[in-house]
Formats: C-alpha cells, sequence, structure tokens
C-alpha cells in the first residue's frame, strides 16, 4: 500500500501494524474502511511518537516518554477511539478530568481546554492527525493526573520526613488499562481516608460561599461594639461560615451569638470566650479564598501521605494546632496541649512506633543545642552546671566524666568541642520525670518539661524540635494501665524513687507528628490553625499562558465542561 510506508531509520516496518490490526478488526468485525482509518491512525501515532514531543499545538506535555511507551506495547493501536471516534471511556475519563477541582487540583493542567474543544466539534468523523493528536493529549492527561493523585513532586526541606507514596510503576499500569475503565483506576489512587473526603466537601462548601460573595472585612471597632449596627454585620459574617444559622437577629449581642462567637474560635484554635477579641477579628477578617487556598494546602499533603491506613489505635500531635490526642478508632481518647518546634527548629513531619518510655531520663544534650544555648552558659560559670545537674562526657563514643574545672574554659571554641553535655535526672532536667520514645533518624521525641507557663500560651512554639507534654502522666497512664497494669499512682510511686527506669510497651504504638492547616474534625466541624512555618505553598501551576504569565487558579470553582 503506496501510502503507508515509512523512512525513518529505526522504525519498525507497519507491516507488523497493518496485519495485528487486520486480525484484531477483523475479529471485531470491523468494515475495510474502519480497517483503513485505524492503521492510519497508527501510522501518525507512531511518527508522532517516534521523537516524543514535548508539547502539542502549544500545550506543553508532562509525560512524553511515558506515552509513548504505552503506545509502543500497544502496537500504536489507539486506546480513546475506535474508528475514528472517541470512545465512552474518553467520554468518562473527560468527565473524570472536570471533576478534579474538587481534589485541589486545576483541570486546565490536563490539557482540558483543548479536550474539550475536540469533544464539542459538531464533526462526527475526525481525521487520523487529529485522532492521533487527541490520544497522546488524553492519555499524557490520565498520566499526568495518576502522578498527581499519587503525590506529586515530594515536599522538600527539613520539616518533612514522610516517605512518599509508593506509586504504580508504569509498566503495571499499562496492564491495569487493558482491564480497568482509567477513571476508576484514577479513584483508586485518591487517599482512602474519610478526612481526605471530608476535606474535599469542605472545598467545595467554601467554593460555593465565595461564589455567594464570601464576607466582608469587620473594622476595629468592633472589638468595642455590643448592640446596633455592628453586631448586625458581626452576625452576617458568623452566618457566612456557617458558624450560626441564620444572619436575621436581634442588634445585641445575645446568648446565640456568644455561642456563635465561641464556635467560630474553637474552630480557629482560640480560646473560647464568647468574645471578640483582637486574635478572634484578626482570624474573622481572614478573605474567603485564603481559607480555600489553606484547604488546597491541605488536600495536597494527604496526597504526599504514605498511602497505609492509619492503625485502630495511635498518637497524633497536629504540629500547627499544638495539641496532641490518643486516637482509638477514630475517637480522642485523650486530648491534651503540647508545645512543638520553634520556626527555626522546626517539628518535622513524620511517622514512627513508640516502643518504650522512660522514668527520670537523662537528657543527652544534641550537638546543636548544646553549642548554640548551654556551652556559652556554662564556660566561667560552673555554679551553673552543678545547679543544672549538667555533667561533661569525654565524646558520644566515650563514656568518661570530665571536670567542668579542669578545662580551659578561656581558650575553648564552643564550635570544635569533642565533648558531649548531659544532663542528670531532676527537677531542672530539660525533659522532665518521663519521655516517650519512637526510634527516628531526627531524634524526636515525646517528653514532660519543668518549663509549664509555656502551655497557657496561644502560639507554643519554643522546643527545638521535639514534643513537650501538658500532661505526660495522663498519657503514660493511658498507654499502661489496661495493657500493664500500670496505673499513675504506681508511675508517681517509680518517679520517686529517682532513679533512671526504662519501661517497654506492651505493643508498639504508631505516633503521628503531621501538619493540618486545615481538617475535618472527629464532629464534622472544618478546623483551621495558622500557617506556623510558613510551609503551605501556594497552588501550583504547570502551565503559561500565551503571554507567560501564569494563570490564576480558579478558586471559585466552576463547571469546566
Amino acid at each position: 500500500m503506496p501510502g503507508y510506508t515509512c523512512s525513518m531509520k529505526g522504525v519498525s516496518p507497519l507491516r507488523t501494524i497493518f496485519f495485528s490490526l487486520i486480525i484484531l478488526l477483523a475479529q471485531s468485525g470491523a468494515t475495510y474502511g474502519g480497517l483503513l482509518i485505524e492503521f492510519e491512525i497508527a501510522s501518525n501515532l507512531q511518527q508522532r511518537l517516534f521523537q516524543p514531543p514535548t508539547e502539542i499545538d502549544n500545550d506543553p506535555l508532562f509525560s512524553p516518554t511515558t506515552v509513548a511507551t504505552f503506545y509502543r506495547q500497544r502496537s500504536y493501536r489507539p486506546y480513546w477511539s475506535h474508528q475514528g471516534h472517541v470512545t465512552p471511556t474518553a467520554h468518562s475519563f473527560l468527565q473524570h478530568l472536570g471533576n478534579v477541582i474538587n481534589d485541589g487540583l486545576e483541570p486546565l493542567d490536563y490539557h482540558l481546554l483543548q479536550l474539550t474543544k475536540a469533544f464539542s466539534s459538531p464533526r462526527k468523523d475526525l481525521l487520523a492527525e487529529e485522532v492521533s493528536r487527541l490520544e497522546i493529549l488524553l492519555s499524557d492527561a490520565f498520566f499526568h493526573l495518576a502522578f498527581d493523585l499519587q503525590g506529586g513532586e515530594a515536599p522538600q526541606g527539613a520539616t518533612w520526613s514522610l516517605p512518599a507514596p509508593k506509586r504504580i510503576a508504569d509498566s503495571t499500569l499499562f496492564e491495569a488499562l487493558r482491564r480497568e475503565e482509567p477513571h476508576r483506576l484514577l479513584q483508586k489512587m485518591r487517599p482512602n481516608h474519610p478526612d481526605y473526603a471530608a476535606l474535599r466537601n469542605a472545598l467545595n462548601d467554601y467554593r460555593q460561599i465565595a461564589t455567594q460573595g464570601g464576607w466582608s472585612q469587620l473594622p476595629p471597632k468592633i472589638l468595642q461594639i455590643q448592640e446596633g449596627e455592628g453586631v448586625h454585620h458581626l452576625r452576617h459574617r458568623l452566618a457566612a461560615s456557617h458558624d450560626i444559622a441564620t444572619a436575621e437577629g436581634p442588634e445585641h449581642i445575645d446568648i446565640d451569638l456568644k455561642r456563635a462567637i465561641r464556635h467560630f474560635q474553637k474552630r480557629h484554635g482560640l480560646p473560647p470566650s464568647g468574645e471578640i477579641d483582637e486574635q478572634t477579628l484578626t482570624e474573622l477578617n481572614v478573605p474567603i479564598t485564603e481559607r480555600i487556598r489553606s484547604i488546597l494546602a491541605n488536600l495536597k499533603r494527604w496526597r504526599q501521605m504514605p498511602r497505609s491506613d492509619f492503625p485502630a489505635r495511635y498518637l497524633l500531635v497536629n504540629i500547627p494546632g499544638y495539641r496532641l490526642r490518643l486516637i482509638d478508632h477514630g475517637r480522642p481518647l485523650l486530648d491534651m496541649r503540647v508545645v512543638v518546634g520553634r520556626p527555626e527548629r522546626p517539628t518535622p513531619v513524620m511517622q514512627a512506633m513508640m516502643t518504650h518510655l522512660v522514668l527520670n531520663p537523662f537528657w543527652e544534650v544534641p550537638t546543636s543545642i548544646a553549642t548554640e544555648d548551654i556551652w556559652p552558659r556554662l564556660i566561667g560559670n560552673p555554679d551553673y552546671a552543678e545547679r543544672q545537674g549538667y555533667h561533661v562526657v569525654n565524646g558520644w563514643d566515650d563514656e568518661r566524666e570530665i571536670d567542668l574545672a579542669t578545662l580551659p574554659t578561656d581558650t575553648l571554641d564552643v564550635a570544635e568541642l569533642p565533648y558531649r553535655l548531659r544532663q542528670a535526672p531532676g527537677p531542672a532536667n530539660a525533659l522532665g520525670r518521663i519521655k516517650f520514645i519512637f526510634p527516628n533518624r531526627d531524634n524526636i521525641y515525646l517528653h514532660d518539661t519543668p518549663e509549664r507557663r509555656h502551655f497557657s500560651q496561644l502560639r507554643r512554639d519554643f522546643s527545638s524540635g521535639c514534643i513537650r507534654l501538658e500532661e505526660p502522666l495522663e498519657l503514660a497512664d493511658a498507654l499502661l494501665s489496661k495493657s500493664q497494669g500500670l496505673t499513675r499512682r504506681h508511675l508517681e510511686q517509680r518517679l520517686k524513687q529517682g532513679n533512671n527506669q526504662k519501661i517497654p510497651l506492651s505493643e508498639p504504638l504508631a505516633v503521628y507528628l503531621l501538619y493540618w492547616t486545615a481538617f475535618v474534625d472527629h464532629k464534622g466541624e472544618l478546623q483551621f490553625r495558622q500557617d506556623l512555618y510558613g510551609v503551605d505553598p501556594e497552588p501550583s501551576f504547570k502551565r503559561v499562558n500565551s503571554l507567560g504569565v501564569k494563570r490564576q487558579q480558579p478558586l471559585m470553582g466552576g463547571n469546566h465542561l
């Protein structure tokens, strides 16, 4: 057939494709005309993908090499079309593509404009060249979306120590596409956790609030207002975020309005006073677009987490929420305030297994803390070391203690010291009377603290990365009383002995240190917390318009199809 030869060096003869198509299409009852269009599409696909293009009609491709491999393994048979017509599979996928906005993803990043335009063409028959272009765009959109739903690019930096989700290998995905509809495969790639689904619903709710106008800013004078028009504006603001059922009500602060203020304060991690103070006013005036961005950031964080299910019982610390909860079958058994790492020494996002706790612990002072915080106080002040219980040890591999008085403190370079510091158990010990160990590469643990004043503060980022507990004995009692018969009374008796003691857990307990600035709690309430470490990303855009300017993400949502 003279019209269908290919002279490109290294390209397999199309004769193989032609005869394989004859067999396949003959088995399916294809017409001769259908056979010709299938062969022409395959020929066009092979030519286009011989050297995978980086874009189609100025629309950048995300994974051209994967697309080329996919079609090569199919002998360049089309996947999304049959005899020149797009299939129901393609239509279902396009519908799914438009709905990924509910995951906080941007459908336009997956060729939606070009695909929608092609699908809405009034012509019944498309040319082979048009079909092959459509095939490449659909396949690239699928592989791109699969990548993003499985976590996208892994987070970078000291605040993230979780392993990336395990991705489905391309070869496995190619095989799965033979057996299952693409949109069903994609659904399985989403985090299978009710909290992710709840946050998706919250995103939809807040986009609806945004399309209805969101909420207006309240003036500073609202702090002094107890009645009048200002109260009317406050009711409207709280009604907009569903903290009160209706904006109708008296123009004075009544019991219902106080209840609504407390509800709002609880949802934003504020003391539920029922009064409009400066902190509450600040949170009330955060624009709806910023709240939506917080939800988007946390949906992305969910996708970046490992896909293993949470166990029935686990400890969860929400770092920007400054709280620890012991969760059992989805319900919190214990809830307490914590102190987390300050921004220059952040607490990392991580997961590990708690294996034991230690009563009356020693504190092996990390080198960075010793160098920056403690050695400068010790040098020339030996009384400080005695009061605080610090001992100088010869090194990390040598347990011999050294008398601080024998060191030439006037010439010591604290940045180059070979010694390490150890703090003995006692009332001044930085770890308090108890610490909880879950081995991890960052050497992070939970512990008591003699510094109690920080727990009464709203912002509690004062540690060097580890988690300080408000009620460590409550946690120890919850972990040991039923399984090992060690109640709080027993633990207090052991603590009074003053000696260092290790208590293994009968079963390891999963510990999660996570970073949620927007989440839905166990009561179904949407919660927001401030971005403590400034790591909530701006929405990412993989495409630019014809002027080279990044598009603005349509935070309000809408129907793209």
